[in-house]
């Protein structure tokens, strides 16, 4: 696509990968490193991330770029394919020239031709409106709220998205005794199943997830190999953040978790979570606020967009913070008003960006 005195093209991430990478630091003030880039962009599952780039014609100087994983959902025991949209940057310099849109109009221009079924992006309160200003197609995706659970000091609240009429509450939990209570309480909480530390995760496509997607319009196609490029593959400084637990009741594998340590904020994050149905997803997440206070953190933190989940967080004291912007588009105009439906989906924190653990 040319325009003006600039072109956009898709290219080989692999071929440019100095000048994304070189890009991506200057935009997001960032010193993300080559291995970080290879794994994200060039091992990414089911294949290589695509990426497209904006240049001075006369120069060939890169001056934008965007970026899409390929995405597999089932959808009534269908595979359907999604791509979301990450890394999209402009230099500062040529913000006013129409470039962030037409970088982005370029792709999706590309993948509507191909067929493609969705196409989603996460971001804030600036990038999302100039989406959807760019795709006007665009509806505003149920990605869900943040949602917090507090086990001690109120000042970890104040380093989160959550509503300034909540804040308040958490006051007493200055208090040792709120330590205690809340202790206690979790304390009382049945859960019965077990977690068992993974270092593979081969046994995931053997658990049948029927139940779960049928409580879904779209569930993610989290098989083996795209789980363990997620958890296993990134370099150590990512990798040794994170923990992976296999979830187990009565000897028989009945989920996963994923979950990743918040050393600044003292907070247990839950990357991603999945059990066969809802009670055994209650007992996991009992579990899993159990070790946060053994292992002396302050709270447990996730974001989810389903219904479902949101209820159990809800019923095991976890409380609502802020929206997580996002923005999805029917390519094929094949959902109709499904799209906006609180259980269209299922999304948590692991499905964002990479660089966000």
């Amino acid at each position: 696509m040319m325009f003006n005195e600039f072109e956009c093209k898709e290219v080989d991430p692999g071929e440019f990968a100095n000048h994304i990478l070189d890009l991506f630091n200057s935009v997001f003030h960032r010193n993300i490193q080559m291995d970080q880039f290879s794994w994200k962009y060039l091992a990414s599952k089911p294949e290589k991330a695509r990426t497209w780039l904006t240049t001075k014609k006369e120069t060939g100087e890169v001056v934008a770029a965007i970026s899409a994983f390929k995405m597999t959902f089932f959808h009534e025991h269908r595979e359907i394919i999604a791509y979301q949209l990450f890394d999209a940057m402009v230099k500062d310099e040529y913000r006013r020239h129409k470039i962030f849109s037409n970088t982005i109009r370029c792709l999706y221009d590309t993948l509507k031709k191909e067929g493609v079924d969705l196409c989603l992006a996460y971001g804030n309160s600036r990038s999302i409106p100039a989406l959807n200003k760019i795709l006007k197609d665009n509806v505003p995706m149920k990605s869900g709220h943040v949602f917090f659970h507090p086990i001690g000091l109120a000042n970890v609240i104040q380093k989160f998205s959550l509503p300034p009429s909540i804040k308040p509450l958490f006051t007493f939990s200055l208090s040792p005794l709120y330590k205690t209570f809340c202790k206690a309480k979790i304390s009382l909480k049945t859960s019965n199943v077990r977690f068992l530390e993974l270092n593979k995760f081969d046994f995931v496509d053997m658990i049948s997830m029927d139940k779960l997607k049928d409580m879904h319009i779209l569930f993610p196609n989290r098989n083996a190999e795209y789980l363990s490029w997620k958890a296993f593959g990134p370099p150590d400084r990512i990798k040794n953040n994170l923990i992976i637990y296999a979830i187990t009741k009565n000897d028989s594998a009945v989920g996963y978790c994923i979950l990743s340590k918040d050393e600044k904020r003292n907070v247990l994050v839950i990357q991603s979570i999945l059990c066969i149905d809802e009670m055994l997803l209650k007992e996991a997440i009992v579990g899993i606020l159990r070790m946060a206070c053994d292992l002396k953190y302050d709270g447990v933190l996730t974001n989810c967009s389903s219904k479902i989940y949101q209820e159990q967080y809800a019923k095991l004291g976890f409380v609502k913070g802020a929206n997580v912007l996002g923005a999805i588009n029917d390519m094929k105009g094949a959902f109709g008003d499904s799209i906006g439906k609180d259980h269209f989906w299922l999304q948590e924190p692991m499905d964002r960006d990479l660089f966000s653990y």
